[in-house]
């Protein structure tokens, strides 16, 4: 879509049309992340009328490994030689003005060479000013087994919507706007929904009433999601104590999952929700079946922004979702409800007490990123910035995602942390003024 809107055209070589036999064990989410950094980068930095190729080839085999090459090669501004390995360094860009034309803070670069080392592979570049670069890396991976791929391709069984209709949840998650969500989300399904905004509110709730699984939320003030469920764990009744517990989380590595287990949490959960595995992930833990609480990066690609023009009245829903926004000179797009109308299933009732809640919510997470700043508290601000995360996603407000990494990152210096915390507080303010309050059916739509 960045690349059509823009003028570029784009190729590609899959894979398996260059290798016999593509079939490995490792981290499809991982890579996905690092050739959609590289994608991007190639479509921005590549001007109308030229071409960005992708693809996977093979390089060689062994009785267990297969080895290949990946490669994302666009015929852009191109980077002087002495530019070549800064680039690659956090918050570096190639020239003083790049920010200012392209946009962007140069973490992806970064990252993605960070990814591929740990796949045991070295992103490299080569490019000459004014005529393109290509970025690429070769990765040796074993061999995936005959049942390893059957189970790969093997269809995934449809959610039984009688295996959770009537069953009780407790949904802990201090955002709003994901605890509508996912309220909706489960209602429609027959789920009895009881909703907890903290650890504290969620210990009185369990304690109260029994539930059939507990979908908690890891990163809240006061009591996080880890502490509620070890003191829920410690209940006295052993059956109560065992209650399933579905962790909520934006953080979905490796890393994290481990963590969850280790505090008694029973499978994980990536936010924004998908429909289809948060139901189905209810309905096994359900049936007494654990999750593998190994969460794989599900990332967000940052599509190029153009901005949606503000709106007073009510805009129909379908002039909102699989929508590019008019584009206004000098400003970038602020939203695209397309995720949302997705989740919501094109239903206007479920996008607008979304947008509601949002609107309603929104100017406290504000509030709370000025006096982060004023205080230079920027542990306060990247907690602001967890919470929004989902949501901002759910909205489809992209250009304020890297506002959001730069307070998440622990590598990020306090000047960096200022400036993002103040981004993000006028990025929401100015989203607030663009984003609808409600969208119309497509059918009273005139």
């Amino acid at each position: 879509m960045q690349a059509q809107e823009k003028g570029i055209r784009v190729v590609g070589t899959l894979l398996r049309d260059s290798c016999p036999l593509p079939w490995v064990l490792g981290d499809s989410y991982r890579l996905n992340q690092i050739l959609i950094n590289l994608l991007s980068n190639a479509i921005k930095f590549t001007p109308a009328g030229g071409t960005v190729s992708v693809g996977g080839y093979f390089v060689s085999e062994t009785e267990d490994t297969l080895t290949t090459e990946f490669r994302v090669t666009d015929s852009g501004i191109g980077i002087a030689p002495d530019k070549l390995e800064s680039i690659f360094q956090e918050f570096t860009q190639a020239y003083a003005d790049t920010t200012r034309q392209f946009g962007g803070t140069g973490l992806g670069l970064s990252i993605s060479r960070a990814l591929v080392a740990q796949m045991g592979g070295r992103l490299t570049v080569q490019s000459q000013l004014g005529q393109g670069s290509s970025f690429s890396f070769v990765t040796t991976l074993p061999k995936a087994s005959p049942e390893a791929r059957q189970a790969a391709l093997a269809p995934v069984p449809p959610v039984q919507e009688a295996a959770v209709r009537g069953c009780r949840v407790l949904l802990v998650e201090d955002n709003p706007v994901n605890r509508e969500v996912a309220q909706l989300l489960l209602e429609g399904h027959g789920v009895i929904v009881d909703e907890a905004a903290s650890g504290l509110e969620a210990l009185a709730l369990f304690m109260d009433r029994r539930y059939d699984v507990i979908l908690m939320d890891i990163q809240m003030p006061g009591m996080n999601g880890i502490e509620a469920t070890e003191r829920i764990r410690a209940h006295p009744d052993a059956a109560r104590a065992a209650t399933p517990i579905l962790a909520l989380t934006a953080n979905a590595f490796r890393t994290d999952a481990e963590k969850y287990a280790a505090a008694g949490m029973n499978d994980t959960l990536p936010k924004p929700f998908d429909e289809a595995e948060l139901l189905s992930k209810l309905a096994s833990l359900i049936a007494g079946v654990n999750g593998p609480l190994v969460a794989l990066d599900r990332p967000a690609p940052i599509p190029a922004p153009s901005v949606e023009p503000s709106h007073k009245a009510p805009v129909p829903a379908e002039a909102l979702a699989g929508k590019e926004a008019a584009a206004v000179p000098g400003t970038s797009r602020l939203f695209d409800l397309t995720l949302l109308d997705k989740t919501a299933h094109g239903k206007t009732a479920f996008m607008n007490r979304i947008l509601t809640s949002f609107h309603t919510n929104t100017p406290g997470s504000v509030a709370d990123l000025r006096m982060a700043h004023a205080a230079a508290d920027w542990t306060a601000a990247a907690a602001v910035a967890h919470k929004l995360r989902p949501s901002l996603r759910l909205l489809g407000a992209d250009s304020l995602s890297e506002a959001i990494a730069v307070l998440e990152a622990k590598s990020s210096s306090e000047p960096e942390r200022q400036t993002a915390t103040m981004q993000l507080a006028v990025g929401l303010e100015e989203l607030m003024k663009v984003l609808p309050r409600e969208v119309e059916s497509p059918a009273s739509a005139v």
